[in-house]
């Protein structure tokens, strides 16, 4: 067998390439010719342009005979395949090479239709849907590859302290000065002991004083704390706490905890099953999603096969439809339905807590104890079985008492449906069952706005206990409740429910309480009304009527009416923003049956504290009685390390970020974070700043600006793209000593200027210093940023590498004049 390898142009062919393609053919012409008559086809191996739908992607070495595709080099087929081929259907074919060699008829048992065109000398390739390689295409702008955070910046060593103060004191001239006050400190935090696996001891301790009670420091919740962030479980050793199922209870234990826990640790990650649709698109296409007939967003999408996921749609039953606009401005509609419900796991997810400890109650002087005496278990698992179909088991115990139930969550074109059965036992009251069934159904009728009815049956046995219960509570024996809402007429909302509980006492009547809601706006105004009517023993009806505007973007007035209690109620308030130097709080005015109440609240939010103060005030209509007076004083700071930096701030919730400045701004404030009114942290000559409120495994971008920052100084990084752990802290500098801007002319030996060229500068003082280009102008005038104090040398390499010297002197800032360089001669 013959064989000739011609190198074909891969896009454009002109003339040399029509050239080259007729010497192609007259090649492989002869090689016909010339072929025995009883042997194998003479075959042409080349490497030519391969096309999927009309478009060149690569390239394939293939064996030709005559105008026909005789066979596809194995490894080509395998390196063009990846990215545009499932991968099933590339290992199969690559499988039926022989001696390397792929057969074209590998392709057809494939359903992949691939020829050589003799007229565009290409590999053309058609292949059916199903044998593309799908792509995933999400609509959630804010998806984590919490596998690979390379994009992000990660906190090291990091530890934080809480200390709030609340001061109490009752204005009652009965009591004595000492009397009137009381205080309570709260002082908690974190702190990472381990790096690597990272392990987290947080905790905190709090003491109570008034008159003739001080009880000491008493310790609150202390536990070690581990996230596995790749597979987001959570280990937890001390006091834990955790997630339980609908006839669970969770009271706190000391011991150890182990929970899967999505939306703690992924919170970026949908695990409900919104429904996935595949299409595909032939050419470079914009895609426009609608659900509902509200659109979501515009993709700009290559050829290919996709899945979209991540539906922004409600549970129940939706309508989505895409319209796809090729390069040509044609447009195609592709509509279909998806169901949601957020019971639901997405297949093959899986949930899970378990916990074992011993049960927590109180010591004799209000401390935190446990029952040792009394081991306790509890645990549950969830597992997405399809995206339509959620299976569950639960199971809790100690010695005395078990408890054991299932669940199960199905979707349905008809709604969703989820039940859950549980039984317990417990020694001396014996064996108890309880179940209910839920039914949601939610749809769209010609509007925006979802209709949505809820169903929840509930019917057990008085022996039922929950865990820790000594005796049976007071339960009902059956409870039905229903719910409806839907927009209404003139734009407004509607609601209606409904409940019917009986108790085990058959000599009782049934309870039931109906009620009706609607909701609409007049403009700025939003009134509400509610009415009820109870039937049990009596029968009562109950009406609650609220109107609300907003003074402007922050504050609100609303004022309301209940007929029950027959109260009254003024509120005007103004939110807080998150800034420093902020002032927030209301007023509250309330009229009663025997009382009239005013509370009055106010909050400043500082850099380094923030600060609260309260006053409540209750007249009683009975002349007998004084006045009730309480005013609180709340004053809350935090202490924050991270990498080596320590600052002082307002309490933090989860994890921080910290802004230092370098000491060439010690002149100028950090101003950090800017907002409409402000800014979220300061640093000064105080310290750094501390951004007390950042979530935890939540992308968080961090922005900084110096206030009076020296004549030309370059910032450099301005902002950072921060990934908070749980209880952690992030650390960035302000600033830099490389931020100086240089300004020079330079001359050469002669005194002539070195102009319109472009120059490398370097550090000659053997430290790190990435290099910097600069251009000088006509007169050899130039502009370099980002310099240090140091010595440099700028090389111009189309001047035949002349160069020249200069030094920026140590206490430099902002920009410095050089004067004149003149050309450095070696002697």
């Amino acid at each position: 067998m013959s064989r000739l390898r011609v190198p074909i142009p891969r896009r454009n062919f002109g003339l040399f390439g029509l050239f080259m393609g007729w010497l192609l053919l007259s090649a492989i012409a002869v090689a016909n010719d010339v072929a025995a008559s009883g042997a194998a086809q003479n075959v042409v191996y080349v490497n030519l342009p391969a096309s999927i739908d009309g478009r060149v992607v690569g390239n394939l070495n293939v064996g030709v005979t005559g105008t026909a595709l005789y066979t596809v080099d194995r490894q080509s087929w395998i390196d063009f395949a990846n990215g545009h081929f499932d991968a099933d259907v590339i290992a199969s074919i690559a499988q039926a090479a022989d001696d390397q060699a792929i057969p074209v008829v590998a392709f057809i048992e494939e359903f992949i239709d691939i020829f050589f065109d003799p007229a565009t000398l290409e590999i053309k390739i058609d292949l059916a849907e199903s044998r593309r390689r799908t792509r995933q295409v999400s609509l959630r702008p804010q998806d984590v590859d919490y596998a690979n955070l390379s994009e992000y910046e990660l906190p090291g060593r990091s530890a934080y302290v809480n200390v709030n103060l609340q001061q109490d004191y009752r204005w009652d001239d009965s009591l004595s000065s000492d009397q009137r006050q009381s205080t309570l400190v709260n002082v908690d935090g974190s702190v990472e002991i381990f790096g690597s696996p990272r392990l987290v001891l947080e905790g905190g301790v709090s003491r109570y004083s008034a008159a003739g009670i001080d009880d000491g420091w008493q310790r609150s919740e202390v536990r070690l704390v581990h996230d596995d962030m790749q597979r987001a479980v959570r280990y937890s050793l001390g006091d834990v706490f955790y997630r339980a199922t609908e006839f669970q209870v969770s009271p706190p234990l000391l011991g150890l905890s182990v929970e899967r826990a999505y939306a703690e640790i992924q919170p970026h990650r949908n695990i409900t099953p919104t429904g996935t649709r595949s299409f595909t698109v032939t050419q470079r296409s914009t895609v426009e999603i609608y659900v509902n007939d509200l659109y979501q967003d515009t993709l700009y999408l290559e050829p290919g096969r996709y899945d979209l996921s991540d539906f922004a749609i409600n549970a129940g039953v939706n309508d989505v439809a895409l319209v796809v606009t090729d390069a040509s401005g044609e447009q195609r509609r592709i509509e279909f339905s998806l169901f949601s419900d957020p019971a639901l796991l997405t297949k093959g997810l899986s949930e899970f807590s378990f916990n074992a400890g011993y049960q927590r109650g109180t010591t004799d002087l209000g401390g935190i104890g446990y029952d040792y005496d009394a081991p306790a278990f509890s645990g549950f698992y969830r597992y997405g079985v399809t995206d339509y179909l959620t299976l569950g088991a639960n199971f809790q115990g100690t010695e005395l008492q078990q408890i054991a139930g299932a669940e199960i969550s199905l979707a349905t074109p008809l709604g969703s449906l989820a039940t859950n059965v549980s039984t317990s036992e417990l020694q001396s009251v014996g064996r108890g069952t309880v179940a209910s069934l839920r039914w949601s159904y939610d749809f769209f009728a010609g509007g925006a706005r979802s209709h949505q009815l809820d169903v929840v049956a509930v019917a057990r046995d008085d022996l039922y206990t929950y865990l820790g219960q000594e005796v049976p509570g007071l339960q009902n024996k059956s409870e039905l409740r229903a719910r409806y809402s839907a927009p209404g007429p003139f734009d407004s909302y509607i609601s209606a429910s409904a409940r019917h509980a009986e108790t085990f006492d058959e000599a009782a009547p049934v309870d039931k309480v109906y009620s009706f809601n609607i909701t609409r706006r007049f403009g700025p105004f939003n009134v509400s009304l509610r009415l009820e009517q109870e039937i049990s023993e009596t029968e009562e009806a109950r009406a609650l009527v609220r109107l609300s505007a907003p003074l402007g973007q922050r504050q609100l007035v609303s004022t309301q009416w209940d007929s029950f209690d027959e109260t009254g109620e003024l509120l005007l308030g103004r939110s807080p923003n998150g800034t420093v130097g902020d002032f927030s709080g209301g007023l509250a005015l309330r009229s009663g049956v025997d009382t009239y109440r005013a509370d009055l609240e106010t909050f400043y939010q500082g850099n380094r504290f923030q600060l609260g103060m309260d006053h409540s005030y209750v007249h009683f209509t009975d002349v007998d009685l004084e006045p009730d007076q309480l005013s609180t004083l709340r004053l809350g700071s935090s202490l924050a390390y991270a990498d080596g930096s320590i600052g002082l701030g307002r309490p933090i919730t989860d994890s921080f970020v910290m802004v230092r400045r370098h000491e060439s701004l010690d002149s100028s404030r950090i101003l950090v974070d800017e907002r409409q009114d402000g800014y979220a942290a300061v640093a000064d000559n105080f310290g750094p700043a501390v951004v007390p409120t950042v979530g935890s495994y939540m992308m968080r971008r961090v922005r900084w600006e110096a206030e009076t920052p020296p004549f030309g100084y370059d910032m450099g990084d301005i902002e950072g793209n921060a990934f908070p752990f749980y209880r952690s802290g992030l650390v960035y500098t302000a600033g830099s000593e490389a931020s100086i801007t240089a300004i020079g002319e330079i001359l050469d030996t002669n005194g002539n200027a070195i102009g319109m060229t472009v120059g490398k500068i370097t550090a000659t003082d053997e430290r790190e210093f990435a290099p910097v280009t600069t251009f000088t102008n006509k007169a050899g005038r130039f502009v370099a940023q980002g310099l240090a104090p140091g010595a440099y040398r700028i090389v111009f390499p189309d001047r035949g590498g002349l160069s020249v010297l200069f030094r920026i002197e140590e206490g430099a800032t902002g920009i410095v004049e050089l004067g004149i360089i003149r050309e450095r001669i070696s002697l």
